[in-house]
């Protein structure tokens, strides 16, 4: 198996990662030394800077879960936008159907005279 990129492992090691995502990642650590040892130096970073910088850490816990919600934001945005566009497309086309002016005066009237002509 392919090692995850260090992002991935990065991620992974903030809690960042989908439940299906990090049993995969999670699957891989018990197989690859190397990627356990850039997680654990990841904590070891993490933990060192929480030390270090407490006031930054209580900021970030403050914004933290942006990135999955920020995620569920640009996934609704995007079926908004596909649906917008279908919409406008079929409305469009609907609209191109539809006569009107002089032509759909001239066709209601037709309509008119064949539907009393044939009751």
């Amino acid at each position: 198996m392919r090692c995850p990129n260090d992002l991935k492992l990065q991620s992974f090691g903030d809690g960042e990662l989908s439940n299906w995502q990090a049993r995969i990642v999670e699957r891989h650590l018990q197989h690859c030394q190397d990627c356990r040892q850039k997680v654990a130096d990841l904590h070891q970073l993490r933990n060192f800077l929480r030390g270090a910088y407490p006031e930054v850490d209580l900021a970030l816990a403050k914004t933290q879960p942006a990135l999955p919600f920020l995620r569920y934001k640009l996934a609704v945005a995007a079926v908004i936008v596909v649906v917008v566009m279908t919409v406008s497309t079929y409305w469009q086309q609907f609209n191109r159907s539809i006569p009107s002016g002089p032509d759909a005066e001239m066709i209601e009237e037709y309509l008119t005279i064949y539907y009393e002509a044939g009751s």
